[in-house]
């Protein structure tokens, strides 16, 4: 009766420690990155009463006779399965999809865990808020790479760190030219009645201009045989007649004025004359990070004939070419000039440069008869100081600027174990390394197996709440069960006792 009950009793003892796994993984099921445990059960040695024998002599074989002694806990183990995300929003919020293990140092070693719920320190470090341990990863060289194969450091963002402006090496302009721009403006004819004159050829004038043109002289059939030209408060001058049509000075403009018996000396016409161009303004960086405008423009100089010309009105630039230059488009008004189309060097007066000029890129533009719309970019950035930052999939910690760029300032180390079933719990989510788990191999994340990680996420506890309780009913009975065994070996002992009476 003894055995049964002692075998009991082990029975009792062991599902008491079932119920304890049970109880803290129900008491970790909100607990980031928890690893939920698994209770395994062997029996304890059995008493041989009777060997076992060989067959002989016409008789069969016996098999051992062997009476339990009970059972033991075989083992508790972590269960390193994939928890659930949950959303957070917060960049140091981090998450992995895999089989990696975020790194941190207390000092003097590192420790190892899956719970991401990090923060900044007030040095800019990343840290694990509830024990203050480091994150580990790698730093950026001088050189602007992560060099992996050095030991590990404590993850730090450098804010307030500058960047230096990034002088700018090209423009690209993109848009449309007006294909319908010719130059010539309108003939205002309301101080002359009868006659007609229309104005030809393409404007090669800056500036929007108003002329006058008069006839001179005419002959027996009403044709014009004199005319002059004036622009508006000027002096008169004789116009150059050459196949039928007037010439206005070197404005590129002509005109032609129709016979009419009307025609008389003195006859006026006045009109109107704008350039044919389209402007746009860009601005480019110099190496000082300084921002200067630029202003190029396009004017039409013949049938898909066109030329540019950069100008700047700020004091200290100086631009060249001074001149204009020449590109062209196709009937079909695609850009069929050269490409770049030229470089637009700049000298400034503040010690700084623009390294080479830039270059212009006209290879977007187009020549189609709608309105004249360009629009300019450059490369290049100003100086700007760090503000924020970013973690990517792989690890890759990068700081944002106040100009608009970004650049890698660190690299997340992850490590992952052969066996991580072997990690030994260390409290606050933590494990360290035991002689089942394996040495880490640490490297980088998405890589060896390591798993991504992800930022503004936490990975929960992967404890099965419906598992639990049904393994809570299981140790429950298991436990009852066993306690009934020792009352009914309490109560046959009591029967044995009975006989002497």
């Amino acid at each position: 009766m003894i055995r049964s009950m002692l075998a009991a009793v082990s029975g009792m003892r062991n599902h008491q420690t079932f119920l304890d796994v049970i109880g803290n993984n129900i008491a970790n099921i909100n607990t980031v990155g928890f690893k939920a445990s698994r209770i395994l059960f062997s029996d304890i040695m059995s008493q041989l009463s009777r060997s076992a024998s060989s067959p002989q002599e016409g008789r069969g074989g016996t098999n051992p006779m062997q009476v339990g002694l009970g059972m033991q806990v075989g083992d508790v183990s972590s269960l390193q399965t994939q928890g659930t995300f949950q959303s957070t929003g917060k960049t140091t919020d981090l998450a992995i999809q895999g089989d990696g293990f975020f790194i941190l140092n207390d000092g003097s070693r590192n420790l190892y865990t899956r719970d991401g719920g990090f923060d900044l320190a007030i040095d800019g470090t990343l840290v694990n808020p509830a024990t203050g341990m480091k994150v580990q990863g790698w730093l950026v060289g001088a050189n602007g790479t992560v060099d992996t194969a050095q030991p590990t450091n404590a993850i730090t963002i450098p804010f307030g760190e500058t960047m230096a402006g990034t002088p700018s090496t090209a423009v690209t302009a993109r848009g449309n030219l007006d294909a319908r721009l010719t130059g010539a403006g309108q003939i205002n004819q309301s101080n002359k009645s009868g006659g007609s004159a229309t104005i030809g050829g393409v404007y090669t004038g800056t500036t929007s201009t108003s002329y006058d043109v008069r006839i001179d002289t005419v002959d027996a059939t009403g044709a014009v045989t004199a005319a002059s030209y004036r622009a508006s408060g000027g002096t008169w001058t004789s116009m150059t007649l050459s196949g039928g049509t007037f010439t206005i000075g070197s404005t590129g403009l002509n005109v032609a004025l129709a016979a009419s018996p009307n025609n008389a000396a003195n006859d006026t016409y006045s009109f109107t004359v704008s350039p044919p161009i389209a402007e746009t303004s860009v601005g480019v960086y110099d190496s000082l990070g300084s921002l200067h405008t630029i202003k190029i423009t396009f004017t039409k100089t013949g049938q898909n004939a066109w030329s540019w010309l950069a100008s700047s009105s700020e004091a200290g630039v100086t631009l060249t070419p001074t001149t204009a230059t020449g590109f062209t488009f196709s009937s079909a008004g695609t850009y069929t000039g050269s490409q770049p189309a030229g470089t637009i060097a700049i000298t400034l007066s503040n010690g700084a440069t623009v390294p080479s000029g830039v270059t212009l890129d006209l290879s977007n533009l187009s020549q189609l008869a709608g309105s004249s719309e360009v629009q300019t970019s450059a490369d290049g950035a100003p100086a700007g100081s760090l503000v924020s930052f970013s973690i990517g999939q792989a690890g890759d910690v990068v700081g944002v600027y106040t100009n608009g760029r970004s650049k890698l300032v660190g690299q997340l180390a992850l490590a992952r174990f052969a066996n991580p079933g072997g990690l030994l719990r260390s409290g606050d989510n933590l494990f360290e390394t035991s002689a089942n788990s394996g040495d880490p191999s640490v490297g980088v994340p998405g890589a060896g197996g390591r798993g991504e990680v992800s930022s503004g996420f936490l990975e929960m506890s992967n404890v099965d709440l419906a598992l639990q309780f049904t393994n809570m009913i299981m140790a429950q009975r298991g436990f009852q069960a066993n306690s009934r065994v020792i009352t009914a070996s309490d109560e046959v002992l009591q029967d044995l006792v009975n006989l002497k009476r």
